[in-house]
């Protein structure tokens, strides 16, 4: 797979995660634009304009994750 498909497909996966995390644009902006000590104090805005849009990926899946109930 090229790499300009691979980007389009994260970049999807991104908003994807985005939209599963929060019901409000405002709150996806808001985290968009907070430092976390995950990205190591960076916001997520920052690692993304720093090409690293996989790695904001891979936290917003892990927040879903956690957040979302086990199966009984």
């Amino acid at each position: 797979m090229n790499k300009r498909i691979m980007k389009k497909k994260i970049r999807q996966l991104l908003l994807a995660e985005l939209a599963i995390r929060f019901d409000e644009t405002e709150d996806a902006v808001q985290w968009l634009e907070t430092a976390l000590p995950e990205l190591e104090g960076r916001t997520p805005r920052e690692a993304i304009a720093a090409g690293e849009v996989a790695r904001v990926t891979l936290l917003l899946e892990g927040m879903n994750e956690a957040s979302t109930p086990a199966p009984r």
